[in-house]
């Protein structure tokens, strides 16, 4: 609490070590949300309300289009909820990539042209989805697999990658007309 000093531990994670805390993400309304193991929660007056979604799953990532839908990364699908919570759509992505069967969506992040960015477990990798198709970003560029600490946008929607090994990528985010692919790259 930035008034009081205050310090407000987890008391989920005291009474279930399991259910750890992925992400935390402010949404357009001033709700803070909070995506962990056992789903995604509410954090409000110093407590964590599970959010009811319908469904079952981790939250390891949340973001927010220009509507204000949220988005939830979770294992193999990438999940849209109404501001009722109601889920609106549902994408999966374990038919592009997996491990072990599971690819866990983290640093989810949605541009101003409605693509989302992200990566997968073990974060070494950055894919966007456009008009429902998945793309290897690194691929298209031609740099190697390399564990991602961070993805940002700017206030001009380019993408900023932290990395560990590698430092800063910086993509210039425009609105693509199109993607060509060529062969014998």
């Amino acid at each position: 609490e930035k008034n009081s000093g205050k310090i407000t531990g987890d008391d989920l994670f005291i009474d279930d070590k399991d259910n750890r805390a992925y992400c935390i993400f402010k949404a357009k309304n001033g709700k803070v949300l909070v995506g962990r193991t056992n789903g995604l929660y509410l954090f409000n007056n110093d407590k964590q309300a599970k959010i009811d979604i319908g469904k079952k799953c981790a939250v390891y990532s949340i973001a927010e289009d220009i509507n204000g839908t949220i988005y939830l990364g979770t294992d193999n699908a990438i999940i849209c909820i109404d501001n009722k919570n109601n889920i609106t759509k549902t994408i999966k992505t374990n038919s592009f990539f997996s491990f072990n069967n599971t690819a866990s969506v983290s640093k989810l992040l949605i541009d101003k042209y409605n693509r989302l960015w992200f990566t997968n477990s073990p974060d070494d990798n950055l894919f966007v989805i456009e008009n429902n198709i998945t793309y290897d970003v690194f691929d298209i560029l031609g740099i190697d697999k390399v564990l991602i600490n961070c993805i940002v946008k700017d206030s001009d929607d380019n993408i900023w990658i932290g990395t560990f090994n590698d430092g800063v990528y910086f993509i210039q985010n425009s609105l693509f007309e199109n993607i060509n692919f060529t062969s014998g790259r």
